[in-house]
């Protein structure tokens, strides 16, 4: 940036006083736009959680038929620690 005011200093060109804090409101503007992606992107991954929950309640719902509701539970919560990778694939027979 220095460079490029002495090269304008050199060369006659004056920039408005109202053209200097534009580098400055650019980068407040950036700062506040980065603050606003990282919390919609927090909010995307939660709620990318929370839609593979139920999924994976869905899947063993499915998968449970005929059992008591209490019998799910207790599979549901046997299967806490299972990796889940897709719905798709549980679909497949």
């Amino acid at each position: 940036m220095s460079g490029l005011k002495d090269l304008f200093i050199e060369s006659y060109v004056e920039v408005p006083d109202s053209k200097v804090d534009l580098v400055d409101d650019l980068a407040e503007q950036v700062e506040e736009l980065e603050d606003a992606l990282n919390s919609q992107t927090a909010k995307n991954i939660e709620m990318t959680e929370e839609l593979e929950l139920f999924q994976r309640y869905e899947v063993i719902r499915e998968h449970a038929h005929g059992l008591a509701e209490t019998e799910v539970e207790k599979l549901a919560k046997l299967s806490e620690d299972l990796d889940f990778i897709d719905k798709k694939l549980s679909q497949r027979k």
